[in-house]
């Protein structure tokens, strides 16, 4: 039973931090904030087992911000328990009260919407594009289940926010495959920014729609710490995730931001203090005392390094600062899966870079399949994973006939780089829309059935869980044909922002689907993607790495380039079977275009499926006495010096030839 006195002046001091920090930063989302601030002090000072000075700890509980404009109140709340920020375990620093006033600044880790990528670790992804993170949270409950690691996932969201058509694929998703470790928690104040929401997002209807969806459902007082402790003890101890709709009210504790429209409005410096002590009055009226809220935290600790879990009580000691790579501890951390079955680890999660230990950890998933590692411990952190040669991983697949015939479809040479791959690290998961037997990530899926994850035709929800599966150290692969993905847009720019290890595959790219019509052609897919190439995120790489393959063996070779590129990927693949370009064992080097005629009349540029129509044509203008240059441009970022200093002696003309609108290759040689 929770001191509900300790819970209510917690609650009232986080939210006197939260109207000084947005009031100094003149913007932000105060009333927000103060709708979570009961279930930010269970969750964070009781319920979650985390270490807040080691955000990092793969074995530690996560919390999820879907509502990423509310995180005002988690950063207090961060501060007050001593947690950290920066980039990494060995540029972490305590977060003090005095950063808590740098709120939205320029220079400031504490963004307006949280970021971990900009020094904020509590997270796990970059959130304030709304109905995102619950699948985020699938992501890593996935990823816990495959380390066979006891957490919990637990993610905020607002009523308004439940409008988002993703927040219901990804309650399908979460239920579809069993993850009773999340908790998702809507905060019901009835308001967005306009004005109510509708009926429809009303807590009856949030609560009769989660439980059709399958969720175990708790309606609640959002502002009741006895209610809301009772509602979080069901987690992770029933068949299902747990849904707890919590009435709440936006600028609790504070009358002047419950009068009007207040959203994203902080109170002016004239109406402060006042605010402040309402808040205090809040407190007293509820039998607490602000003054008295010295209570810092009495939640769990997740297992150590070592793999022997650490004590309750006061924040304990962290991790020691530095690299995120140990050697073996001597535990063996076990933990139970949602159906009960154990998982013996005997390598801990958190170990991605140590040194080789001789045995494999097994245990059973739910569904009963084999939870175990059957790559050699060292091989899991790689710096350089080299895949089989071409013949060899084709030969395993069964497909030497369609290389002796030496026509290969690229989707079917990138499912067997992605099932070779998956050999080599376990790290490597699958994640498809419902499409697998046509994108042939149904290749991992027979070679890897634990790891393959069917996502249905949600693609807004596969990207957010691939980001989820890309936090947690694993590295996905998300397909689906290349047009459908573009409904997923928001959620690859959100990816990025994240910098999130991400690798996505677009099938049946460009017109080589012709015979279906505009509808299933992929057109801007490159432009678009394209563009974030341009972008330059951490240590001068850029945002994302895009691949156009025109032939089975570069396609192949691009596989392998994106696993051992650290960051978001884009792969262009195609229906149609290609003839061979390239002997086997071609080497392929990011940002190098190849250069397959000669010639002193003109220069073609191309990539993919057309690159074999420009051949055709480059052939047929020979034998009219035109020899043309011919490239095949595929990859951005692209080294077009090669491509511009022939056709300089060759009359100066570039021909791009391109299935995709504006943007693309013309652009980036018009660019260089």
């Amino acid at each position: 039973m929770p001191d509900s006195a300790a819970v209510h002046a917690k609650a009232a001091l986080l939210g006197q931090h939260v109207l000084r920090m947005t009031t100094a930063a003149g913007s932000g989302h105060p009333s927000s904030g103060l709708s979570l601030a009961h279930v930010t002090v269970e969750l964070m000072y009781h319920r979650m087992r985390f270490d807040p000075a080691d955000p990092w700890n793969p074995r530690a509980d996560r919390l999820v911000l879907s509502e990423g404009h509310a995180v005002p109140i988690i950063y207090a709340a961060y501060a007050d328990l001593g947690g950290v920020v920066g980039r990494s375990k060995a540029e972490a620093r305590p977060l003090t009260f005095d950063d808590l006033l740098t709120l939205r600044r320029r220079d400031s880790v504490l963004d307006g919407h949280p970021n971990p990528a900009e020094g904020f670790p509590f997270f796990d992804a970059a959130t304030g594009s709304l109905g995102q993170g619950l699948s985020v949270a699938a992501g890593l409950a996935l990823a816990a289940r495959l380390d066979c690691v006891d957490k919990r996932i637990y993610v905020l969201l607002g009523d308004g926010e439940s409008r988002e058509g993703q927040v219901w694929e990804a309650m399908d998703f979460i239920v579809d495959h069993g993850l009773a470790n999340v908790c998702a928690v809507f905060s019901a104040n009835g308001q967005g920014q306009a004005g109510d929401v509708s009926p429809r997002q009303s807590p009856e209807a949030l609560a009769a729609k989660a439980a059709a969806f399958g969720w175990r459902v708790r309606s609640i007082d959002g502002h009741d710490p006895v209610q809301i402790a009772a509602a979080l003890d069901d987690v992770g101890r029933t068949d299902g995730p747990v849904a707890i709709v919590a009435r709440t009210i936006k600028g609790w504790g504070v009358d002047s931001l419950q009068a009007g429209n207040w959203h994203g409005k902080p109170l002016p410096e004239n109406l402060l203090e006042k605010g402040i002590a309402e808040l205090e009055a809040t407190a007293r009226a509820l039998g607490a005392s602000v003054a008295a809220a010295t209570w810092r935290r009495d939640g769990a600790m997740p297992p150590s390094s070592s793999g022997r879990p650490s004590g309750g009580g006061a924040v304990a000691e962290g991790s020691p600062a530095g690299s995120r790579c140990h050697t073996q501890g001597p535990g063996i951390h076990a933990g139970r899966t949602a159906a009960g079955s154990q998982c013996h680890t005997q390598t801990p999660v958190e170990n991605r870079c140590h040194t080789p230990s001789p045995g494999i950890h097994a245990g059973r998933t739910p569904a009963g399949s084999q939870c175990h590692t059957q790559t050699p411990v060292e091989n899991r952190c790689h710096t350089d994973l080299k895949l089989p040669p071409f013949t060899e991983a084709m030969e395993a697949a069964g497909l030497s006939a369609d290389v002796a015939k030496q026509r290969v479809a690229t989707r079917v040479a990138y499912g067997a780089a992605l099932v070779a791959a998956g050999h080599l690290d376990d790290r490597v998961v699958s994640i498809d829309g419902d499409v697998s037997n046509s994108t042939y990530a149904n290749m991992f899926a027979r070679a890897h059935p634990a790891r393959f994850f069917e996502g249905k035709i949600a693609e807004q929800n596969i990207i957010s869980v691939a980001v989820g599966l890309a936090a947690a150290g694993k590295k996905p692969f998300a397909s689906s044909f290349a047009k459908f993905l573009a409904r997923g847009y928001d959620q690859v720019e959100m990816a990025s922002i994240t910098r999130a290890d991400v690798k996505l595959v677009g099938s049946h790219a460009g017109v080589s689907l012709a015979a279906d019509g505009p509808s299933q052609m992929s057109l801007h897919d490159v432009a678009y993607f394209r563009s974030m190439t341009r972008v330059k995120a951490a240590e001068d790489q850029p945002a994302c790495l895009v691949f156009h393959p025109a032939d089975p063996v570069c396609a192949y070779a691009c596989v392998e380039l994106m696993i051992n590129h650290v960051g978001l990927c884009y792969l262009r693949t195609h229906r149609p079977a290609a003839p061979f370009l390239y002997a086997l064992d071609e080497a392929f080097s990011m940002g190098a275009c190849k250069q397959l005629r000669q010639g002193s009349k003109l220069t073609l540029v191309s990539s993919g499926f057309l690159l074999h129509t420009v051949l055709a044509a480059a052939d047929e203008l020979a034998g009219d006495g035109v020899d043309c240059n011919v490239f095949d441009a595929w990859c951005f970022p692209l080294d077009a010096g090669p491509i511009l200093q022939a056709a300089a002696g060759a009359g100066g003309v570039i021909l791009t030839v391109e299935d995709n609108y504006a943007g693309g290759l013309h652009a980036e040689l018009a660019e260089a």
